[in-house]
């Protein structure tokens, strides 16, 4: 192990500190300490930065407090979910009816060719989905 420091340290011009690799099993084993040395220094730097980020979460993330800035807590008044809802429904139907007839319309009118370009249409009936 510290023939391996020893060569990532040495300077490119010196060969006398780099590791004599003659055989293929002095190959592998130098093979797999880079390997593991490699794999060794990724797994600290990822816990490292696991460390930082626990970290950042202890010193900067904030609880929502609910009370206000004299102490007492805001009391909202709830409002029920189902409201009834004031229309008159025939003048509400009028406008959808128009609106689908002008839908259609714009339709008929710019995705047909010129000499169908007027083409009569009529809406029997709608239906909300």
């Amino acid at each position: 192990m510290t023939s391996l420091f020893a060569f990532l340290t040495a300077t490119v011009t010196d060969s006398s500190k780099y590791p004599a690799l003659d055989t293929a099993s002095d190959k592998l084993i130098y093979g797999l300490e880079v390997t593991a040395i490699g794999m060794l220094m990724v797994f600290f730097i990822l816990v490292l930065l696991m460390l930082v980020v626990y970290l950042f979460k202890l010193f900067f993330y904030t609880i929502p407090n609910k009370k206000n800035e004299h102490g007492y807590e805001d009391k909202k008044e709830e409002v029920s979910a189902t409201q009834p809802i004031v229309s008159s429904s025939s003048e509400n139907e009028e406008e959808i009816a128009a609106v689908i007839a002008a839908a259609i319309a714009a339709v008929y009118n710019t995705n047909t060719n010129q000499a169908t370009a007027r083409q009569k249409y009529k809406i029997k009936s709608f239906k909300r989905i």
